[in-house]
């Protein structure tokens, strides 16, 4: 039998290539679904935070995935310190290892992982140190450490200082900024659902 160099080349390529094929077919999915505890269906992100941990932000509660078993956290009316809202729409773990999440319409909450509980930042009508809206969208830290938060109408500036250095509870202000002119602040254009920053330093924003 004669063979030509372009056959030879191809039956040395099929199998360099069949044994990478064979791993490839053995792959597996966990599907992890409300059957397994997820609380909601509807998953809106999902982070690991510095400890292995996977948060679910669902439209029914935050979940905390441990690998094995579901910790779900939903509003308690009762309890201040429990998460402010059930419909969660973002989560983010800053550089200080701090985790933040994101409500539809409950504002903003820190995640204190020492007690296991929420501290909520919502809007006070008249205080124009509280954030503007409580509908968010996106929480982001740029390289220089400033963290923002996009929602309904614009963006706002979190400003955290020390509050008390025993107990190291922190006082958060919010600089709130409007973003296109000439449009009605609750345009869709304003209502920010993601933030990037690029190499030049610049921020992009996602609106809806």
């Amino acid at each position: 039998m004669i063979c030509s160099h372009k056959s030879i080349l191809l039956f040395i390529v099929l199998n360099i290539a069949s044994p990478v094929f064979s791993q490839y077919r053995g792959l597996e999915f966990d599907h992890i679904t409300t059957s397994k505890g997820l609380s909601d269906g509807d998953v809106r992100q999902i982070i690991q935070d510095y400890k292995g941990y996977i948060w679910f932000a669902t439209m029914n509660g935050l979940n905390r995935y441990d690998g094995n078993s579901f910790t779900v956290y939903k509003n308690d009316p009762l309890d201040k310190y429990s998460i402010s809202g059930n419909r969660i729409s973002c989560i983010f773990e800053d550089s200080q290892k701090r985790i933040w999440v994101g409500t539809r319409g409950g504002g903003v909450n820190l995640y204190d992982r020492e007690k296991d509980r929420f501290i909520s930042f919502k809007q006070i009508k008249g205080d124009s140190t509280s954030i503007r809206n409580n509908e968010i969208g996106a929480i982001f830290e740029d390289r220089s450490g400033k963290l923002w938060v996009g929602h309904f109408d614009g963006i706002s500036e979190l400003l955290i200082s020390k509050k008390n250095t025993k107990n190291s509870s922190i006082d958060i202000k919010f600089c709130n900024r409007y973003l296109v002119n000439n449009v009605s602040i609750y345009s869709s254009i304003n209502w920010i659902t993601s933030i990037c920053q690029d190499k030049d330093e610049y921020l992009w924003l996602g609106s809806q």
